[in-house]
Parts: C-alpha cells; sequence; structure tokens
C-alpha cells in the first residue's frame, strides 16, 4: 500500500502504477521503426551499381594478388566484401571479416581445397541475418551486356565521344593485337565512315587518323576518366591509364598522325619546354593494358555463351542464331563480339546473321512456343485419351 496522503491519492498512485504510458512506447516504437529505415537504406546504398564499381575499386594488385579468376575483384564486391587489406576483405554492411589468403598453388589437392573453402565463405563468413548472405548483386554486374543491343551501342558512342575530347593528348594504338584477333585497319576504316555517316556532329573536324584511334579505344572499353581529364579507364577491370607515360597524338596539317619523342626535351631560347615530362612509350595497346580479369578480354565467352545470355533475356527460342553461329569463331573476346554484334557489316556480314539474336521473337511464335509445352506437360491418360479419339 501506498503510505501518506489521503485515501484518494493513495488509490489514485496505486492505480497509476498499472496503467502503460503509450506515448513513450509509441516513441520508442517509432525511433526503433527510424533506426530500422536507416539500416535499410544504408544497406540500400551499397546495392547500386555505383557502389558496386566503388567496392570493385578497393582491390588493388599490392593487396590482392594473384587469385584465381573465380575470386577475382568483380566477383567479390557482388557479395559485398571490399578489400582493406592485403588477402584481407570486410563487409560493407554487416563488417564481417574474411581471409583471402590461398596456400602455394604446388599442392594441387590442398590448394584446390582451399579455393573450394573459400568460394564457400564468400557467402557464409556474413554475420547471420546479413542481406549479402543470401541476396548478392546481380551477374550481369560482371559482364558485358552482349545481350542488349541498346545498352552496348549507347555505351560504345558515349566512350567514343568522351575520348574525343581529349584531342591530341591521346596516345597512338597498337594494332598489331587487334589485328591477331581478326580486325585490321580496313574493318576499323569501313567503322569510322560508317559512323560519320550516322553521326550527326560535323566529322570534318575530325582528323581520320584521329578519329579511327578513338574507335580503336572505345571499341575495347576504354573512355575518359569523369574525374581525372589525362586518365584513360575501363569500366569493369577499373585498370586506370595515365596519359602522361605516353607521347601524344599530334595531328600534321596533312592529316597523317604524327609523334613526338618525349626523350628530347624541346629548348626555346637555351630553357625546357615547361611541358610534362613523360616516360617514353609511343603506343598504347588497348587489350593487354586491361586487368587479365577483365570481361572485355575475356575469351571463354563463345557464340554459345551468346545464345543462353539472349534465351534468359527473351525466355524465348531465336533459330536464326543456329544460322549465324558458323560464321563467329569460338573464344572471341568480348570486345570482339560486340563489334560484331554492332556492326556486322563491317565484316560483310548481313543484318540477319549474329545480330539477330538480339531480336526478340513474335507474339505469334511465342504463343506456338507456349502451346508446345504446355502438350508436353500433359498427363499421359489425357494422351491416351487424345490418341484413342484421334
Amino acid at each position: 500500500m501506498v503510505e501518506g496522503g489521503t485515501t484518494a491519492e493513495r488509490v489514485k498512485s496505486l492505480l497509476s502504477s498499472f496503467v502503460c504510458d503509450y506515448g513513450k512506447i509509441d516513441m520508442k516504437r517509432n525511433g526503433v521503426e527510424q533506426n530500422k529505415d536507416k539500416q535499410k537504406s544504408h544497406t540500400a546504398d551499397y546495392r547500386d551499381r555505383d557502389s558496386y564499381y566503388e567496392r570493385v575499386d578497393s582491390y588493388s594488385s599490392l593487396t590482392w594478388l594473384a587469385k584465381p579468376l573465380e575470386f577475382n575483384p568483380l566477383v567479390c564486391a557482388r557479395y559485398g566484401w571490399k578489400n582493406i587489406e592485403e588477402d584481407l576483405l570486410q563487409c560493407v554492411n554487416c563488417h564481417a571479416y574474411l581471409s583471402g589468403e590461398l596456400p602455394s598453388a604446388a599442392d594441387t589437392v590442398v590448394y584446390q581445397e582451399s579455393c573450394k573453402h573459400l568460394r564457400n565463405r564468400l557467402t557464409t563468413a556474413h554475420e547471420k541475418l546479413c542481406v549479402w548472405s543470401t541476396n548478392p548483386n546481380p551477374e550481369y554486374f560482371t559482364k558485358v551486356a552482349l545481350y542488349n543491343r541498346k545498352e552496348l551501342l549507347a555505351d560504345f558512342l558515349q566512350r567514343l565521344d568522351s575520348l574525343h575530347v581529349l584531342e591530341k593528348h591521346l596516345p597512338l594504338c597498337i594494332s598489331t593485337t587487334i589485328q591477331k584477333q581478326g580486325v585490321d585497319d580496313e574493318h576499323i576504316s569501313k567503322l569510322s565512315g560508317k559512323l560519320n555517316e550516322e553521326s550527326s556532329q560535323d566529322a570534318e573536324n575530325i582528323s581520320r587518323p584521329y578519329h579511327e584511334n578513338c574507335i580503336l579505344l572505345a571499341i575495347c572499353g576504354w573512355r575518359t576518366s569523369d574525374s581525372l581529364k589525362d586518365v584513360l579507364i575501363c569500366q569493369y577491370c577499373r585498370r586506370k591509364v595515365g596519359l602522361w607515360n605516353y607521347t601524344e597524338h599530334v595531328n600534321g596539317h596533312n592529316g597523317v598522325a604524327e609523334t613526338t619523342s618525349s626523350n628530347d626535351v624541346a629548348l626555346e631560347n637555351g630553357e625546357p619546354s615547361p611541358k610534362k615530362q613523360k616516360l617514353g612509350r609511343e603506343k598504347i595497346d588497348p587489350i593487354t593494358e586491361h586487368k587479365y580479369w577483365c570481361p572485355w578480354i575475356d575469351k571463354a565467352t563463345t557464340s554459345s555463351d551468346l545464345h543462353q545470355q539472349h534465351n534468359q533475356s527473351s525466355q524465348s527460342p531465336n533459330s536464326s542464331f543456329d544460322s549465324a553461329s558458323s560464321s563467329v569463331n569460338n573464344y572471341e573476346p568480348v570486345w570482339l563480339l560486340c563489334l560484331r554484334l554492332l556492326y556486322p557489316s563491317v565484316f560483310n556480314e548481313s543484318d540477319t546473321s549474329i545480330s539477330a539474336c538480339m531480336k526478340q521473337s513474335s507474339p505469334v511464335d511465342g504463343l506456338r512456343y507456349f502451346r508446345s509445352v504446355l502438350k508436353d506437360c500433359t498427363s499421359p491418360e489425357l494422351k491416351r485419351k487424345q490418341q484413342n479419339s484421334t
């Protein structure tokens, strides 16, 4: 009983002990819900494509060295892991740690078991309720969108426009590696002419050698960095190439590309030129400059893989692809497949060849395919009745 005070006050004090303060509970609930909303929004911020590439940027050749292709930064970043130290990953959401240290490959059995364990730990090393353990970023983040011709073309033209801004500061490209993979100067010249026909801009302001040089870089996946004007970057492997490492591509008055030696510093009145001293490489190889795990130079992509990607995106058969598969050699790099898809006429191929796989089937074909599936799913008893009735 409550001591002191009148009887009414004692009764009121006793009854008030059983009364729940709903205002405080609502405030607590609102606080918890707001914290949950913050956590959800915080987690959602990590799931977009920009955040994905920020995690890929955290991996470097010094801290994530000589890993198998199945553990390349594009794969690890899918599961929310960023690289914080040498052979050490951390989840951006639950902040769990994962060691990526592997034993020597000399012992094949131990090495394979360690790779298998690390592969499982990409999902199980997260905290119990972490979203990344069961819901990684989509796999198409790690690949060039060969199944989407419209997106491919838009990305290519955007990369080409960004390279045009650099003008003479771009180095010349080494075409030897590209020629070995089936693209010679004649193909690039055809592509240049086709782009000039389709472009609404005044192509006369851009010299032909310089324009073709930009095409080589753009078709191999290179573009100008948004933050650094004198840096080329690959969207996927995040490889950055500083243009100060190369001699500039200077266009002569006759339209022929010329290069100036960076080893010789121009002297004017006995004083060196104020231009930045370069390291002396005259040309850039747009193929070998990519990191070894870059999707642009992935040679595992074949015509069958492209067919599979198309089927996954359209969920409908396409008989026209089989007729075109013979025109595409196996194990072609992705950048070459991209070029064939965007501009088949450059290789004297009709638009009904490999690019036909980018077109979806008609609604009638889809209905016929759906009916054939339903027929295959009918029960044996119904099939017997149908046979007997016929």
